[in-house]
């Protein structure tokens, strides 16, 4: 009788943990304060939970990997001159958890070409790994 009601009891535990696992996977959101329009996510897994960080830590370095390599073949890098000694800092990507910043320092008078050109990349490297960016007016 108890090895039964034990049974079920695991049973229940388990099919508790597959639900609760199926809707971090089915039902997204995401917060992008005061940016209407950035996200539109279809299926994924709940922006914060333990399941989501451990595939963005999985998945993320790929995509980051990539999108660098991509910069780079396409001399889009960007450096710092420094005045009098002429030399160039290389300016590196952040990313910490789900953030990344991208400096991108150019000439004014190509300011709006290099970042398009910059998005055009990020964009085509964040769609081969099946993520669609929205750039909103």
């Amino acid at each position: 009788m108890i090895r039964s009601i034990l049974g079920l009891l695991i049973s229940l535990v388990i099919i508790y943990i597959f639900n609760l696992t199926q809707q971090w996977y089915t039902n997204t959101w995401t917060s992008q304060e005061f940016i209407p329009n950035v996200t539109c996510t279809t299926t994924g897994s709940a922006a914060g939970t333990p399941f989501a960080n451990l595939l963005y830590s999985l998945a993320m370095p790929r995509v980051l990997k990539t999108m660098r390599r991509s910069l780079f073949q396409e001399e889009l890098v960007t450096s710092l001159k420094v005045p009098d000694t002429g030399n160039a800092i290389p300016l590196h990507d952040v990313s910490f958890v789900d953030d990344m910043a991208l400096p991108l320092v150019c000439p004014a008078n190509i300011l709006t070409s290099h970042i398009a050109d910059v998005c055009g990349i990020v964009y085509l490297v964040f769609r081969i790994y099946g993520a669609e960016l929205f750039f909103p007016l």
